[in-house]
């Protein structure tokens, strides 16, 4: 994340200025600023600027006033996502200070009942099984999969197949070539799940048509035996 040191005297009007421009949006579960000390041990305030891939957002005119400022950037460590229990909390509290209001809202645990974490272990195992086939093949160590949320039965389970190990036609060794640079775990497994639906309205209209048959079938006998 980038942030920015200034001057506390700064510190009303410029924090009013970056939450206008630069709202942290995603990010609105942390503080604004700290305060911490200076090489110089002076207390100044750190301010959160944006996250670090988001650089190019700062403009010109932020960047005078940074300089009007004498504010100097940096990069510093925050939590990437905002906490669901209270250990979290208190845990990415020390990294960067977090907005207390969350505080109340947190369990201490996850709510999640044993069977519920015995499934989640299940699912993972698979996942991992299958990271492992795909990165003996040549992939990435990527497995991906997707469950019914409702019946906890699994739809699609995959690994990264952008890569395979073919044997070259000039050593007789092993080399891993890109095969489809989009076939990746997630991609996959989101393709096996679109098939098992498809294939699944194709027998339920199969269905419907074969009960439709049967059912003039039965209705044309009926009149049949009426005219007898």
């Amino acid at each position: 994340m980038i942030a920015l040191d200034i001057n506390p005297s700064h510190g009303n009007s410029f924090i009013s200025t970056i939450n206008q421009q630069l709202p942290l949006n995603e990010l609105s579960f942390l503080q604004r600023i700290r305060k911490v000390l200076n090489p110089a041990k002076n207390t100044v305030l750190r301010v959160l600027i944006c996250p670090s891939d988001k650089k190019y957002s700062i403009t010109s005119e932020l960047n005078n006033i940074f300089q009007s400022i004498n504010g100097e950037l940096l990069e510093v460590n925050v939590p990437a996502d905002e906490p669901i229990t209270k250990e979290q909390w208190n845990e990415f509290n020390s990294i960067w200070p977090l907005r207390s209001q969350l505080l109340g809202s947190l369990p201490a645990q996850p709510s999640f009942s044993e069977q519920e974490l015995q499934f989640i272990s299940n699912f993972m195992t698979e996942a991992v099984n299958h990271s492992i086939q795909g990165e003996k093949r040549g992939n990435r160590c990527v497995g991906c999969v997707i469950v019914d949320p409702q019946t906890n039965r699994i739809l699609g389970k995959a690994h990264d197949e952008t890569k395979e190990n073919i044997i070259s036609t000039t050593t007789t060794e092993f080399e891993t070539q890109i095969v489809n640079p989009l076939r990746h775990a997630v991609m996959v497994a989101i393709d096996i799940v679109a098939k098992y639906h498809q294939e699944s309205l194709e027998k339920l209209k199969s269905g419907r048509r074969t009960q439709n048959i049967n059912e003039s079938e039965k209705e044309q006998q009926e009149e049949e035996e009426q005219e007898e």
